[in-house]
């Protein structure tokens, strides 16, 4: 069946799809950044930040980058939103664990791995913090 958009493109038929893969990994959480490791994925908002600190990457950030600003800073917390926002902080506690499945976008320093979601934190620990 010619597809809508282009007939010259095949669209399926009828009760049958074209399915496509396009070959790129999905992305995944990566498990631990330096001395961080993954803690979860934790809500946030605008209005009132978990992780108050903002490490600026013009061009992307992804778990390594955001850990080691992190640290770097003296923070025990590191997290990651919206692909290419880190935050940094000492407590998490104004953030609520939700389910790994709400951080969803890829960083835009790595597309292999998990940087958080709107409103969401894929969140590290530093485990040299006591």
């Amino acid at each position: 069946m010619p597809c809508a958009g282009n007939p010259e493109e095949d669209c399926g038929a009828a009760d049958r799809i074209s399915v496509y893969y396009n070959g790129n990994p999905l992305p995944t959480v990566q498990p631990t950044a330096g001395t961080f490791s993954y803690t979860g994925c934790y809500t946030d908002s605008v209005s009132n930040r978990v992780l108050p600190f903002k490490a600026d990457f013009p061009f992307g950030t992804d778990p390594d980058r955001c850990t080691a600003a992190c640290k770097t800073s003296g923070y025990q917390y590191a997290g990651l939103e919206f692909g290419s926002e880190c935050w940094c902080g000492d407590s998490v506690a104004l953030g609520i664990r939700q389910s790994d499945d709400e951080c969803y976008m890829r960083c835009q320093g790595s597309a292999l791995h998990i940087c958080g979601a709107p409103d969401r934190l894929t969140l590290y620990e530093d485990n040299d913090v006591q």
